[in-house]
């Protein structure tokens, strides 16, 4: 039967054979929607399945030290001052800093989040200059040899602050050519009392 020219049936006939086909084309536009929406699903879940991989990728590098790489260890990344009073002064505290990496490991930066804290590195005895919050010696660079160790000096001097009564938090960060970690703090905590 010619579905396309209904003339020769019953009006009852070609309404219900337009409902008939407008239900079709409905349904067929439902299927197209559905596949559609699985798809973009399928989409989706690839792409969140390859950000996933690719981050896990990249942590794994950046957790692991590309070969021959120089290693910055901080014996002591934090130290506990205890009580600090104005009238004995300033207060010191040294930790030994070592290259565990297979090259050369350059210190080209040490910053303190204060200018009540300064810190040196002392290798064979000689001091760097002093650097703080504000004093950054643009020029100066440390070479640590593998294997070689240093000692990382940290200053703080309570009179900075002399109206400074209670619990104290600093952070010194070194600034070196350690792939893995370019910038690694040491926090200094204290309680700062008369």
């Amino acid at each position: 039967m010619d579905t396309t020219d209904l003339s020769h049936l019953s009006k009852a006939q070609r309404k219900k054979i337009k409902k008939e086909r407008k239900r079709e084309e409905q349904k067929n536009r439902q299927t197209e929607i559905n596949k559609k929406n699985r798809f973009k699903k399928i989409r989706n879940y690839a792409i969140t399945l390859v950000v996933i991989v690719l981050l896990v990728i990249l942590w794994y590098m950046k957790s692991t030290p590309p070969e021959n790489a120089p290693i910055l260890n901080i014996e002591k990344e934090s130290h506990n001052f205890g009580d600090v009073s104005q009238s004995k002064g300033i207060v010191s505290f040294l930790t030994s800093i070592t290259n565990d990496g297979e090259s050369d490991l350059v210190i080209d930066g040490i910053v303190t989040s204060c200018m009540c804290t300064t810190a040196n590195i002392i290798v064979d005895g000689e001091e760097s200059p002093t650097f703080g919050m504000h004093a950054k010696p643009s020029s100066w660079k440390q070479v640590i040899k593998p294997g070689e160790e240093a000692r990382l000096k940290i200053n703080y001097d309570p009179n900075a602050h002399p109206e400074l009564r209670g619990s104290v938090t600093r952070v010194i960060t070194l600034s070196s050519n350690d792939p893995q970690y370019p910038k690694k703090d040491i926090k200094v905590y204290l309680n700062q009392v008369s």
